[in-house]
C-alpha cells in the first residue's frame, strides 16, 4: 500500500528510480481498480462488454496516465534504459489507438 501511495504522491516525477515490487504493485493494483469499476458498472468481459466504453473508466484511465508513465519512467531509470522508451511506447499505443476505435466501431 505504501508504494501506491508514493506513486501518487510523485505523480509527475520522473527522475529516480522505482524498484521492481513498486512497479508491479502500481500495475496489480490498476488491474483491480479496472476489474473493480467494470464490475461496478456492469460491464466487462464476463458481461460481454467493452469496459472502454464508460465514462467512468476513462476518468481511470484520465486519472492514471500520468503516474503511469511517471513509475514507468523510473523503473526504466532503475534498469539502466532512458526513460523515452516509455514515451515511445505510449506514442505507439497512441498512434494505434485511431485503427482501434475505427474498428471496434466498424463492429457494433
Amino acid at each position: 500500500m505504501r508504494s501506491i501511495v508514493h506513486i501518487f504522491r510523485n505523480y509527475a516525477v520522473f527522475r529516480g528510480r522505482a524498484s521492481r515490487a513498486e512497479f508491479w504493485t502500481f500495475q496489480i493494483f490498476l488491474l483491480v481498480v479496472a476489474v473493480a469499476l467494470s464490475a461496478v458498472e456492469g460491464r466487462g468481459i464476463i458481461a460481454g462488454q467493452d469496459p472502454t466504453e464508460s465514462v467512468l473508466f476513462d476518468v481511470f484511465l484520465l486519472t492514471i496516465l500520468v503516474p503511469t508513465i511517471a513509475v514507468s519512467t523510473r523503473r526504466l531509470h532503475d534498469i539502466g534504459r532512458s526513460g523515452w522508451w516509455s514515451a515511445a511506447s505510449e506514442a505507439t499505443s497512441s498512434a494505434r489507438a485511431p485503427s482501434v476505435l475505427r474498428a471496434s466501431s466498424a463492429r457494433h
